[in-house]
């Protein structure tokens, strides 16, 4: 198999599998094995014909001929057919070698050590169990940090009507992050969970914990370091070695710049938050961690520190859309979110929703929940990133408005099959980092869209002007998180074990001299001792 998952860990797909996929699980695999090289053509005869996955393995040159299938395509499926018949099955791995199973064992190349086979044969002996499985979504029942710090939640098998199904899908894999998570606190200083394309119609859920905080972590586990480095060393050249160079895209628009707007006009318009008093029914805030005591965190109430409403700066513009929700902060009292958005960054507003276009010229479009919708007495429609993840609405209307709806009638030609490289929504310091509002424990939700440059393009002959400029290339996280890892763990680490090498290398030089030396002194000693008896 040619395709090496992103994912950074073994994912093993059995003889028995492929036998039992249908015509279009058959052709979804067969669109992953880019070296195949099939067109639209070849796939059509596959669904014409309705093979499934146990017609290919004994079919014939000849067989394939009859169906009307072309020499070149026709050859290269059988020769895949029957090289995964020889070896038994497959496995896209994060390895640099192709690992074979067979009667529950792993077959590893020479170039993964015996520590390391073993290690790996330990951890993945259920990976390929499901917790839940339809023809929508699949979810993995265990949830595998030990090879990689990305790790595969599940897949969604087609965003298609209805879209409740492969939302309800996407809410049962939050729910799984967000309870590991919980149980493995280690891992709540930073992590994201990304929807990445597998191809036109599967997508794989993965969470991607922080790189340094899994490396020290992993090294709890295996009590091992050289393991630990070597598995970590594995992960970084799988990520380097799927790296493109993408094409350099520019755009004939010019980014509209924002406005500076007030960034605290919940502040300015209502009273202080009721810091030491639990808040009324009206806020609509799920989050358990707002103030309910006089005490918040390391904060102590006291009546006479609360500060009076802020006076707004007639020299900033007043927001249109902002968030009065209680935002929990980390060393001081609960306070209004001020999330606020600026006029000229908003995408779409559509119902409980709002699209911004990121501050840097980068193709990312940013989700958020609307504050202004259902108002009462203030915008207070406040929800976290951890709403979002497990709110099925909210998938809902990005599967089934924003992706199948929206976006298709921004691109009306030429048509694209999939205009999203990534979905992601980050938490811990990697979703503060970019706040507004740096001290919130959790800020304003948004789910990051990054769309690809085609879509830009279409956005700007839409005339879409919050848009404008948009092309450049969005944060690529799993390389922000492989230079991380190595800067802060591997290359100081390795240049240790390198120096310790060549340490051990000039001892064992050293001693080899000192026995030539003493080779030297005997050989000395025998020619004089030869060299006295033939002159007696």
């Amino acid at each position: 198999m040619s395709e090496t998952s992103s994912l950074g860990y073994e994912w093993f797909i059995t003889l028995d599998e492929i036998k039992n996929y249908n015509t279009e699980e058959l052709i979804n695999f067969l669109h992953t094995e880019e070296n195949l090289k099939l067109d639209n053509d070849d796939f059509e005869i596959i669904r014409k014909e309705k093979f499934i996955g146990r017609d290919l393995f004994g079919l014939s040159q000849e067989e394939f001929d009859h169906c009307g299938m072309a020499y070149g395509p026709a050859k290269r499926l059988l020769g895949f057919f029957k090289e995964i018949e020889e070896k038994k099955s497959r496995s896209r791995s994060f390895l640099s070698s192709e690992t074979l199973t067979s009667n529950d064992k792993y077959i590893f190349s020479e170039t993964v050590s015996e520590h390391l086979q073993k290690f790996l044969s330990e951890k993945l002996a259920s990976i390929n169990q499901c917790d839940d499985k339809n023809e929508s979504y699949l979810i993995y029942k265990d949830l595998n940090w030990w090879t990689s710090p990305a790790v595969k939640v599940g897949i969604i098998n087609k965003i298609s009507k209805p879209y409740n199904k492969p939302a309800e899908g996407l809410v049962k894999m939050g729910k799984k992050c967000l309870e590991f998570i919980k149980n493995e606190n280690n891992f709540q200083v930073s992590y994201r969970v990304e929807l990445r394309p597998i191809n036109d119609h599967k997508w794989e859920y993965i969470m991607q914990l922080d790189s340094v905080t899994w490396f020290d972590m992993l090294h709890k586990v295996t009590n091992d370091f050289q393991l630990t480095l070597e598995i970590a060393r594995i992960y970084v050249n799988s990520i380097r070695s799927e790296c493109k160079m993408l094409e350099n895209v520019q755009s004939d628009k010019s980014s509209i710049l924002s406005k500076v707007y007030c960034w605290h006009h919940a502040d300015c318009i209502y009273p202080p938050t009721p810091t030491d008093e639990t808040p009324t029914d009206k806020t609509n805030n799920k989050n358990k961690n707002v103030c309910t005591s006089k005490t918040v965190g390391n904060y102590k109430y006291n009546p006479k520190r609360v500060r009076s409403s802020k006076v707004h700066n007639p020299n900033y513009e007043t927001p249109s859309i902002f968030c009065a929700g209680l935002a929990p902060q980390q060393t001081r009292p609960t306070r209004y979110c001020n999330w606020y958005v600026e006029k000229e960054r908003i995408v779409l507003e559509e119902d409980e929703w709002i699209c911004v276009s990121h501050q840097d010229d980068i193709r990312d479009i940013l989700i958020c929940a609307n504050p202004m919708y259902c108002m009462v007495n203030k915008p207070d429609n406040h929800k976290t990133n951890k709403d979002l993840v497990v709110d099925g609405k909210f998938w809902e209307w990005v599967l089934g408005y924003f992706i199948s709806s929206y976006l298709e009638n921004i691109i009306h030609e030429p048509p694209i099959s999939n205009p999203i490289e990534l979905l992601a929504l980050n938490f811990g310091k990697w979703e503060s980092t970019e706040a507004k509002d740096s001290q919130a424990k959790e800020c304003h939700g948004h789910l990051h869209v990054h769309i690809k440059p085609e879509v830009v393009k279409a956005f700007e002959n839409a005339k879409n002007t919050a848009m404008y400029g948009k092309i450049g290339r969005p944060k690529q996280y799993n390389i922000q998180n492989c230079i991380e890892l190595e800067t802060h763990r591997l290359l100081s680490l390795e240049m240790g074990q390198g120096i310790k090498k060549i340490n051990e290398m000039n001892q064992k030089i050293n001693k080899i001299d000192q026995k030539i030396n003493v080779i030297d002194q005997k050989v000395n000693t025998i020619l004089s001792e030869i060299k006295n008896i033939a002159i007696k």
